[in-house]
């Protein structure tokens, strides 16, 4: 009988094939986290772009629906109202302040929603 001291062909045949059948699940799971990952990452963005909306509302900025950062924003300002009547005092009134940011103008599914009441100067 010959000793040897390595491993024949056929053997590392064998362990590629079992190793592979291992490693290619977790390939794929490696590939949807990255996915996931660059999606929280444009939802986070698109909160930011969001809140940035209600703070320039607050500061009495005049924003419309349109673009904005490269996201598509919808923008829905009215007076807060109590009662039915709006709340309001001789220096400012309550305004809500719904925003909406879309990938795109066509795209069904808001990436964020932020809505707010906020005081604006009169």
């Amino acid at each position: 009988m010959r000793e040897y001291g390595g491993f024949t062909l056929l053997e590392v045949i064998i362990a590629m094939a079992i190793l592979g059948v291992i490693v290619i699940p977790f390939s794929g799971i490696f590939v949807q986290s990255t996915n996931v990952q660059a999606r929280a990452g444009d939802i986070s963005k698109a909160g930011y772009v969001a809140q940035n909306v209600i703070e320039d509302v607050r500061a009495g900025i005049v924003v419309n629906t349109g673009q904005r950062d490269g996201y598509y924003i919808e923008v829905q300002i009215e007076d807060y109202v109590n009662n039915g009547a709006a709340i309001a005092d001789e220096n400012s009134v309550l305004k809500r302040v719904d925003v909406k940011v879309y990938e795109s103008e066509n795209a069904g599914e808001p990436l964020a929603v932020r809505q707010s009441i906020v005081a604006v100067s009169r």
